[in-house]
């Protein structure tokens, strides 16, 4: 499929301002051109190509009530060819083994979505939180397709499940920042809840997705010279429907602590890291890393540095996470233990 998207005219764009509110209206027009290759079947017209005028209009506004209140949202529009990674669906028979002969047709996308989001903050006192809802639905034509034989009989026919799907979330977020001349704390707290609707294989499929995350960093000078960072992350989400339940738990931390040997001359930094994932089978749940560095200045015009990375010699790592009623693992081949001189002259 070779496709081509262009921005023809921006259209009326429509701007109201006063004091603190404002609102835009934007009515574009894009101009796309799609042209789909099938593999060739004798006597059949396989090929497919055709011009669209797309009219895509979006809204926003922006509204500071107070100075700690301000409320914020967009409404948007959209229209695009159906990408080729859902352009079909298909049941194989046993008898045949290949697609290779499907024939696709072409097929439009739609979507609408809605945001609202009422924010709230009060510098002086480090305190930030927001409330945000959103609506979304999209949807497709149908597209039917053939995998056609040697002998150009039919023998399976192929319908696109049309992408449609509705869906809309509720997100709350709150932090605190405090700040003691040298030591910062931050607190972070948010939840989210989705629930969206999407057809697959002829059949409308309910599913809700809840993430709830704990947050914070925490900073400061245990002596002259001597700095700790450390900063944790806690992390619940659930993606369910009819015949279907998965849950994840995640918890990461990192620490790192920085020490001043020599004042301006000799420094030294160790780091650790821990990841936890409660999906993940027992040997795999756990992973530490852990690295140090050494600095040394030994003029303004000459530096040496030692580091080592990966100290635990750890040789992959997986992250695991939920999807639209589906999984994904990531696997990580790492760099095993190293470590490094390096000198640097400055002339």
């Amino acid at each position: 499929m070779y496709h081509f998207n262009g921005l023809i005219g921006v259209g009326p764009l429509i701007r109201y301002v006063k004091g603190s509110f404002r609102t835009t209206l934007r009515l574009p027009l894009a101009l796309s051109y799609t042209r789909l290759d099938n593999t060739d079947i004798p006597d059949e017209t396989t090929d497919a190509e055709r011009t669209r005028l797309r009219f895509q209009p979006s809204f926003s506004l922006l509204c500071k009530a107070t100075d700690n209140f301000t409320f914020n949202g967009d409404v948007n529009y959209s229209s695009s060819e159906t990408s080729w990674q859902q352009l079909y669906t298909a049941n194989l028979m046993k008898n045949y083994r290949s697609l290779s002969r499907y024939r696709a047709l072409l097929s439009d996308n739609h979507a609408v979505s809605a945001r609202l989001k009422v924010s709230f903050k009060d510098i002086f006192n480090g305190l930030f939180a927001y409330a945000e809802g959103n609506w979304r639905r999209s949807w497709s034509d149908i597209t039917y397709g053939t995998t056609i034989d040697e002998q150009a009989h039919t023998i399976l026919e192929a319908t696109y499940a049309p992408n449609h799907s509705t869906g809309y979330g509720i997100t709350l977020y709150g932090r605190k920042d405090i700040d003691w001349h040298t030591m910062q704390l931050e607190l972070t707290a948010s939840a989210t809840t989705d629930r969206s609707q999407i057809l697959r294989q002829s059949e409308l499929m309910g599913y809700n997705r809840q993430s709830y995350a704990l947050s914070g960093t925490l900073a400061f000078d245990i002596v002259t010279g001597y700095r700790l960072d450390y900063s944790a992350r806690w992390q619940l989400s659930r993606s369910t429907s009819d015949d279907y339940d998965t849950t994840i738990r995640d918890f990461s931390q990192r620490a790192r602590l920085t020490m001043s040997l020599a004042p301006s001359r000799l420094f030294f930094n160790v780091n650790a890291s821990h990841s936890y994932n409660s999906s993940l089978p027992s040997s795999r749940k756990n992973f530490i890393f852990l690295g140090a560095g050494l600095q040394w200045k030994a003029s303004k015009k000459l530096e040496f540095n030692l580091d080592g990375d990966n100290l635990t010699n750890i040789r992959t790592f997986i992250v695991h996470n939920i999807g639209d009623l589906e999984e994904h693992y990531e696997e990580y081949h790492l760099r095993p233990l190293s470590v490094t001189l390096t000198a640097h002259i400055y002339l």
